[in-house]
């Protein structure tokens, strides 16, 4: 194995049958990387695992022996995590949709069109070699922050005291080298009137799995925290916003889907902060700035992601809820539980009315319109 540190110009893997193309890619990235050559998967799979300085693969899609398919399979399962984790390029005909799908179903990191673009090429592999070199950096500090890793004794995620400390360095990684992170702070609708419900061993029940939720819905290099009775943190160096919506949708989805026994599906407000929106000091303040954005969702009725580069709106598909539930909460006077639904209540009842209506010759049309244009989506 090669032991060399990670070295002033990132190291290039090119994959492909063609010498041809090699020499072509070759000459568009000589100038800025050094470069490894491969003519098919099987000879680039033993090289990739070989060389700890390669950072970025750049593979073509049909070749001998091994494909790029079956190259990029062998990577993401292999239990280095140097290997599963560089990025991979792959290089695919414009006209070939389902190739492109089929690359990024198997694992690619991004793919370019050919014939290839000198400008967006170099600007691809700029970026992954980016990628490669922060994901290795974070992971040196790791060891360094080992003696800050408190746990929440509930959750078993991090506590405050070790996700500041990770957070100073990560906004100190990504200040220097001009990279993204996003904050987030999300909390339980309702989780207070719950507890008053349910009793505290249920709601340290319903903490842990969510916890659970969280922690299988971030990236490997996030970091998870408890920072209140019901709120949540979490650190997601080089996202940005696209993937920070990313990271908050599958959270919701797999949160609403989670059976809580509440009777309804539980619902959060999230806040986001992207570093380059503003220019913050600390990482108490980007998290401050989080959470004000949380508490703005919680009160424009919750169930919902609020950010500054978008208006505060419902992000998500409330998820549909039944009106037997609906009935049984309001029987026992807990109205607050169903502040999130109303608008997913009203969708339900409209059909409803409308056969009353109908049934009964109520005359009730034109209100219902009225009710209809207020909840539907413009």
């Amino acid at each position: 194995m090669v032991n060399e540190n990670v070295p002033s110009r990132p190291v290039v893997l090119i994959v492909d049958d063609s010498r041809m193309i090699r020499v072509s890619l070759r000459k568009v990235l000589e100038a800025e990387f050094d470069l490894l050559d491969a003519a098919d998967g099987n000879e680039a799979f033993k090289t990739l695992c070989a060389d700890q300085r390669i950072q970025v693969v750049v593979t073509d899609a049909g070749m001998p022996n091994m494909d790029g398919y079956e190259l990029i399979a062998c990577v993401r399962t292999h239990q280095d995590e140097r290997i599963r984790q560089v990025p991979i390029i792959m290089v695919t005909a414009a006209e070939d949709g389902a190739a492109r799908d089929r690359a990024l179903d198997a694992g690619a990191t991004d793919f370019i069109l050919k014939p290839f673009d000198k400008s967006e090429l170099l600007a691809r592999v700029r970026a992954h070699a980016r990628l490669d070199r922060t994901t290795r950096a974070l992971a040196e500090t790791t060891e360094a922050l080992e003696e800050l890793a408190a746990e929440d004794s509930v959750t078993g995620v991090a506590s405050k005291r070790y996700f500041i400390g990770r957070g100073e360095q990560d906004l100190a990684f990504a200040k220097r080298h001009e990279n993204d992170l996003t904050v987030i702070s999300l909390s339980i609708d309702g989780f207070d009137h719950m507890l008053e419900q349910q009793g505290k061993e249920a709601g340290d029940a319903i903490l842990g799995t969510l916890a659970e939720i969280i922690k299988k819905s971030v990236r490997k290099e996030d970091t998870v925290a408890r920072l209140g009775p019901s709120q949540f943190g979490i650190l997601a160096p080089t996202a940005g916003p696209q993937d920070a919506d990313s990271i908050c949708k599958r959270i919701r989805i797999q949160a609403v889907a989670k059976d809580f026994h509440l009777g309804m599906p539980l619902t959060l407000s999230i806040g986001q902060v992207f570093l380059h929106e503003l220019e913050l000091a600390t990482i108490e303040a980007y998290l401050q700035l989080a959470e004000e954005r949380m508490v703005h969702a919680h009160h424009a009725g919750g169930d919902r992601v609020v950010s500054e580069a978008r208006p505060t709106a419902s992000t998500g598909s409330t998820p549909a809820v039944s009106l037997d539930a609906v009935a049984r909460v309001l029987e026992k006077g807990d109205h607050q539980r169903l502040h999130p639904h109303v608008m997913g209540i009203l969708q339900r009842i409209l059909p409803l009315l409308e056969y009353c209506d109908r049934a009964a010759n109520l005359g009730l049309t034109s209100h219902i319109e009225a009710i209809r244009s207020k909840i539907t989506p413009s």
